[in-house]
């Protein structure tokens, strides 16, 4: 399978199926697929061909912005893409078809000791993660060990390729959830959703037609 690195409206309306309706939508839509594509030839250090480059951890990104703009939807496309590709980025781009986690983040952060060590290692043993609703819980985050999971999270995704989802603004992230996972989280690259427009009363209509 053969991975270009210019951008494809094609490409993105197949993987990531965005009704890309306006210009804040397709600033997103272009910046997921960007993504998709480096993590896909798993070379962090490549931009696209006609110019658009990042000076963050090349292998991490953030969507941020409020619920129904898109985010999870983008996640969850991105992932369903890699689970149908792995086997077919191998060798060309991979030494080993790349193993794929996902998690919900607000389910993961109150799993049992037991259960959440078990999330970490299945986590260690991926390449490429994704991360649903990070702070969803964030009044928990007062508590101390909500606080290091995530940290402990953080460290052990420090060098795979991550896509991350959440509700809570970069500006809040120091307040909300800590210091150390705030400094983290901002050496990502970070799109954030703010200026798109709320996607569930359309999602209602389709389903109603």
């Amino acid at each position: 399978m053969k991975i270009e690195l210019r951008k494809s409206e094609k490409f993105r309306a197949k993987v990531l199926g965005l009704d890309e309706h306006n210009h804040h939508v397709v600033i997103l839509a272009m910046w997921v697929e960007w993504w998709i594509r480096r993590a896909a030839r798993n070379n962090p250090r490549i931009g696209y061909a006609d110019g658009i480059q990042t000076d963050t951890n090349p292998r991490w990104m953030i969507l941020a912005g409020n619920t129904g703009t898109g985010k999870t939807h983008c996640l969850k496309r991105a992932h369903t893409f890699f689970l149908s590709h792995a086997i077919d980025l191998w060798p060309d781009y991979w030494k080993n078809p790349p193993s794929v986690y996902f998690s919900r983040w607000v389910k993961a952060s109150q799993l049992r000791h037991d259960e959440w060590k078990d999330v970490i290692r299945d986590i260690s043993e991926s390449n490429i993660i994704f991360l649903d609703d990070i702070g969803a819980e964030v009044d928990q985050f007062k508590q101390g060990e909500k606080c290091g999971r995530l940290q402990e999270l953080l460290d052990t995704i420090e060098r795979k390729w991550c896509l991350i989802t959440t509700n809570i603004m970069p500006e809040q992230w120091r307040e909300r959830l800590d210091t150390r996972n705030a400094s983290r989280l901002n050496a990502a690259k970070i799109v954030t959703t703010e200026s798109v427009e709320d996607y569930r009363p359309k999602m209602a209509e389709v389903a109603t037609h």
